[in-house]
Formats: structure tokens, C-alpha cells, sequence
């Protein structure tokens, strides 16, 4: 076990140390920050504006399953969304980090990533789908019961994100499909820790 902390210390310190490096990677978090922003944006105002959030309060008293299926999907659309955009950019910052590991251009530049991200769209996409789809369940699983439904989401959330910890990186390295990105991800956590 200390082995394997050992490893993630070392890893922390030669990706921050590779930023710190090449500054421009910084642009990868900042734009996927921006328009993250932009994406919790285009669905809060909206919503705030149809009075929504009011309706929502009242009715989730009186257990109306019709707003609860509006909900749900809203979610779901708002979370592909972002996880999108999230993967999308972190595609990018992964292919460019790896050229300059390789030795390749240590002076790649942003565009280089963008340009890669868009040949990886179809797996970006599916993996956005899957995601979205675990985090409506999760929703699901955490409005059913109040404690014990936010007991279970969280752990399993939290197992989900450790399992799915390589998926990025299979994607950019090997090109893999969300499935087997997923399994390949899973057994790389498995032989690690």
C-alpha cells in the first residue's frame, strides 16, 4: 500500500512540476473552468427563470412524479453536458503532456490538444453518456431515502470515481471506447492498489 502512495506522491509531484514547466498547459483547467461556468449557467437561469426551483420546493411535498422524470432528465442533459466538457479538456491537456514526457516538443502548443481531443470526440461522447447516466442513478439513489440514500450515493460515487480514475488516459493513449476505457481502468486500480 505505501508503495502505491508512494507512486501517486511521485506522479503529483512530476505533473505539477510539468505544469509549473509549461505554463500554457494551465489553459486546459482554465477552459474547462470557463465553460463548465457557462454550462451550470445556461441551466440555472433558465431554470430560475421558469420558476422552477419555486414549483419544485412545493411539489416535492405533494411527490409529483411528473416534475421528478423533468428533473431527472434535466439532470441528466446538465451532466453530459459537463462531463463533456470536463473530459473533453482533459483529453486535450493529457495528449499534450504526453508529448512533452516523450520528449517529443517540449514547447507543444494548446492547440495541439484541442486538435486531439476533437479526433477522440466519438469516446469523449460515450464516456459523457455513461457518466451522466451514473450520476442520474446516483441522484436517483440519494433522493429515494434522505441518510441512508445519501450514505449509499456517496459511497458508491466514491467507488465509481476510483474505478473510473484511467479511463481518461486509455482514451488519449490507446484510443479505447468508454467500455473497455471503463474495464481497462478497473483492472489498472486492481493491480495497483
Amino acid at each position: 500500500m505505501f508503495n502505491s502512495l508512494s507512486r501517486s506522491w511521485k506522479f503529483a509531484k512530476m505533473s505539477y512540476s510539468l505544469i509549473g514547466q509549461n505554463k500554457r498547459l494551465i489553459l486546459f483547467p482554465l477552459i474547462s473552468t470557463i465553460a463548465a461556468i457557462i454550462v451550470f449557467a445556461s441551466f440555472l437561469i433558465p431554470l430560475w427563470q421558469t420558476g422552477m426551483f419555486e414549483s419544485n420546493t412545493a411539489e416535492s411535498s405533494a411527490g409529483n412524479n411528473g416534475s421528478n422524470i423533468l428533473e431527472y432528465v434535466i439532470a441528466f442533459i446538465f451532466y453530459f453536458c459537463n462531463y463533456f466538457v470536463i473530459v473533453f479538456f482533459n483529453t486535450g491537456l493529457i495528449a499534450c503532456a504526453l508529448k512533452i514526457i516523450s520528449g517529443e516538443d517540449p514547447n507543444v502548443p494548446v492547440s495541439y490538444g484541442i486538435s486531439f481531443a476533437i479526433k477522440r470526440l466519438p469516446q469523449i461522447l460515450g464516456w459523457a453518456l455513461i457518466s451522466a447516466f451514473i450520476g442520474v442513478i446516483l441522484k436517483v439513489i440519494e433522493s429515494s431515502h434522505k441518510k441512508a440514500g445519501e450514505l449509499i450515493s456517496s459511497l458508491l460515487g466514491s467507488a465509481w470515481t476510483a474505478l473510473t480514475y484511467f479511463v481518461v488516459p486509455f482514451i488519449v493513449v490507446e484510443g479505447s471506447g468508454p467500455i473497455e476505457a471503463f474495464k481497462k481502468s478497473a483492472n489498472t486500480l486492481k493491480k495497483t492498489w
